[in-house]
């Protein structure tokens, strides 16, 4: 069976977009919310680096960065929607359709990030290209593969529903860890050399930001290499996202609502 269907995925954002534009105030809101949390990052990081810069940053390079993992940070509500539909046993409506509960999440995903983003990815470019250049773009490029990625993690998180029931509490502590070892909070390389390690070697969610924001930044190049480690984590993910529902359904006290 196809991961990726595209008229399945249109019909998803479509819904998710109506849904956003239900109101308005509030979805204008948020498309430009990075712009407000870029400017804090501004100030504060000037602050940081008046005294010269940390490692290879500097207040330029920094807010760049900003700019990348802050402008395209993943919306969170989706989260709290499905996992509201499961506990309330809605969900169970799609498992009479043609798309598996694990496409059903990862094209809810993919919907919400891509009205999340379609003001920032604009701005991130645009800044992207005048003061980086070409990297911007091969940021962005390996960035999709992040998101893809990161529609497998936030559905793997929601999926824990169907063993814990009420996890509210558990997908925010891993939501934090997350954002942590992805890079999105403060570049890794900033870390102690042992949380680096282990956040770039053994874990994948660097690939969702740090890795993307330093391709982006022009400090890595994109290599085979890369877009196959790429491929064999959303690989993993997508068998174990398959295997927490085919399990947890088995668990699911709620099902027929």
């Amino acid at each position: 069976m196809s991961i990726f269907k595209f008229r399945v995925f249109k019909e998803y954002f479509l819904q998710t977009f109506r849904a956003w534009a239900e109101y308005p105030l509030n979805f204008g809101i948020s498309l430009f919310w990075p712009l407000f949390s870029l400017i804090v990052s501004y100030f504060f990081w000037s602050i940081v680096f008046n005294t010269g810069q940390v490692l290879n940053y500097n207040v330029e390079k920094m807010v760049l960065y900003y700019l990348f993992s802050l402008g395209l940070f993943y919306d969170f509500n989706f989260v709290s929607y499905l996992r509201r539909k499961i506990i309330d046993g809605s969900i169970t409506n799609i498992l009479v359709r043609k798309t598996s509960l694990a496409e059903y999440l990862i094209y809810c995903c993919l919907s919400s990030f891509a009205i999340w983003m379609l003001v920032p990815i604009f701005i991130v470019l645009i800044v992207g290209l005048y003061y980086l250049g070409i990297s911007a773009i091969f940021g962005l490029f390996i960035f999709f593969f992040g998101l893809i990625l990161g529609c497998l993690v936030y559905s793997i998180l929601i999926s824990t529903s169907f063993w814990i029931g009420d996890n509210f509490s558990i997908i925010h502590i891993l939501d934090e860890f997350v954002g942590l070892t992805s890079g999105s909070f403060l570049p890794l390389d900033l870390f102690p050399s042992i949380f680096y390690t282990i956040s770039v070697n053994y874990l994948p969610f660097n690939l969702m930001f740090f890795t993307p924001a330093k391709v982006f930044l022009g400090d890595m190049a994109i290599t085979w290499i890369l877009i196959a480690k790429y491929i064999l984590w959303i690989v993993a993910l997508y068998l174990v996202l398959r295997f927490m529902i085919k399990r947890g359904l088995r668990r699911y006290e709620q099902l027929g609502g």
